[in-house]
């Protein structure tokens, strides 16, 4: 009975690792130790462009799916995003651009960014960021200088959510002037292993968002 049940799944004849045809847990492991891209390269390496890499999750990686996947052009049916993306949501009552399943809900929501992140829009407002740039480069010189040295990537997340707090607030949320780790824990815990293996488990999707909004609060200054 349950060897019918792998035969007849709907992905069965996509090549992939073994495991991968009734668990995620070897693909959520990959990910935990932060080791995605290298092993999907070995993977594709060994069985072709498409691998089965969790029992519903294909991979691909040439440029022809690229387009088939994203295209926007006319007459192409829109993929629909899988609900690996509820969990991609800082908060239960939200979604983000990039979480939103529903085209429609989605190009409602582009709609409204539209104008203000334009190439006019961006032009008129360079002297925002130019602010916000010089004030990161300031601050990376000052702290350069420390034996210590100082996490780059921690930084480049700051002047990151800075620049888009000005542009879309008004106001950057002062994560550069402030050394706020709050802001780049709560990123890091969303983008990082953990995150992401709890976006794989279904069961723990409303726990990746109480988890990723609860870190950004209680870890600040």
């Amino acid at each position: 009975m349950k060897l019918t049940t792998l035969q007849r799944h709907p992905l069965h004849q996509f090549p992939g690792p073994f495991t991968a045809r009734f668990s995620n847990l070897n693909h959520c492991y990959i990910f935990l130790k932060g080791k995605q891209p290298y092993e999907l390269l070995k993977l594709h390496q060994k069985y072709g462009p498409v691998v089965r890499v969790a029992p519903n999750e294909l991979s691909f990686n040439t440029a022809q799916s690229w387009k088939d996947i994203y295209d926007k052009r006319k007459g192409h049916e829109t993929f629909t995003k899988s609900d690996f993306y509820d969990g991609g949501n800082f908060a239960a009552e939200a979604h983000s651009i990039v979480s939103v399943r529903d085209p429609e809900e989605h190009a409602r929501m582009r709609r409204y960014l539209r104008d203000a992140f334009s190439d006019r829009s961006l032009r008129e407002q360079e002297h925002l960021i130019t602010e916000l740039i010089n004030s990161f480069v300031n601050k990376i010189g000052e702290l350069g200088d420390k034996p210590s040295g100082i996490d780059i990537v921690m930084w480049f997340n700051l002047v990151t959510f800075d620049i888009i707090g000005s542009l879309a607030f008004g106001q950057s949320f002062g994560g550069i002037s402030s050394e706020c780790l709050g802001l780049h824990r709560g990123q890091k815990s969303s983008d990082g292993g953990y995150g992401r293996l709890l976006q794989e488990i279904p069961t723990d999707r409303e726990h990746h968002k109480v988890n990723v909004s609860t870190s950004s609060e209680t870890s600040g200054t």
